[in-house]
């Protein structure tokens, strides 16, 4: 659950260029610290019914479901590779980092380069171990993904003279293929873009006609990640 909540503080402060350690948690409201028994994942939520404990503001519905998302991903995880190993901590750490990229990307249409940097390592430690692919189809895999996108927005700016993907979307495209492999772009590529034009609908009044590619690609390589783990 601790996990969960760590979630909601990379959410929140990651966008805004805020120290992840200082200051301590607060109410983005009053700024009041926040006491250790309000911390507690899930648990203080209902104490406090959503409720700021200080200034009776309403906390976001998100700060819950990313703390039963994580836990419920750590549950799974943990049963089926054993609480012990440390593959299944890699994934989980992995699973972690898509989330959140993927929540950031539907709150703002932004992802983070220290995320995907982070993701593209996780691939690598695990494939030396060659625990999804090979270190060589890892590599493919990065540079097949980075470059397919690049390569889709480049041919569309030359056409249309602005941007259609932003950077972040390939970097992260490509930090996916370096966990997967090269076989594995096509089936994420194409449930990433059902994702993200599903989420579409829910989005115009926010963003527009952007569409949240990096949440598609996120949420699919989860679901991914997740079916790998439970046919080991």
């Amino acid at each position: 659950m601790c996990l969960g909540s760590f979630a909601s503080v990379l959410i929140y402060r990651i966008p805004r260029n805020i120290n992840l350690l200082v200051p301590g948690s607060h109410c983005p409201y009053c700024n009041n610290t926040l006491k250790a028994i309000y911390l507690v994942p899930i648990f203080s939520y209902v104490l406090l019914r959503g409720k700021c404990a200080f200034c009776n503001s309403k906390i976001s519905r998100l700060y819950l479901v990313n703390e039963i998302f994580i836990t419920a991903m750590v549950a799974i995880i943990t049963y089926h590779a054993g609480p012990y190993s440390i593959h299944g901590w890699l994934a989980i750490t992995l699973i972690l980092c898509f989330y959140v990229q993927a929540v950031i990307d539907f709150k703002i249409l932004s992802l983070s380069t220290y995320l995907s940097g982070i993701i593209g390592l996780l691939g690598f430690a695990l494939n030396y171990l060659n625990f999804f692919t090979s270190i060589i189809d890892s590599l493919l895999g990065l540079t097949l993904g980075y470059c397919s996108l690049w390569l889709i927005n480049y041919i569309y700016k030359k056409i249309k003279g602005i941007d259609g993907i932003g950077s972040g979307d390939y970097l992260l495209l490509g930090a996916v293929g370096g966990v997967f492999g090269s076989s594995s772009l096509g089936i994420i590529l194409l449930s990433s873009s059902i994702i993200s034009i599903g989420l579409h609908f829910f989005t115009k009044t926010i963003h527009g006609e952007r569409i949240p590619l990096g949440t598609g690609i996120s949420l699919s390589s989860i679901i991914f990640l997740v079916l790998i783990i439970l046919n080991k």
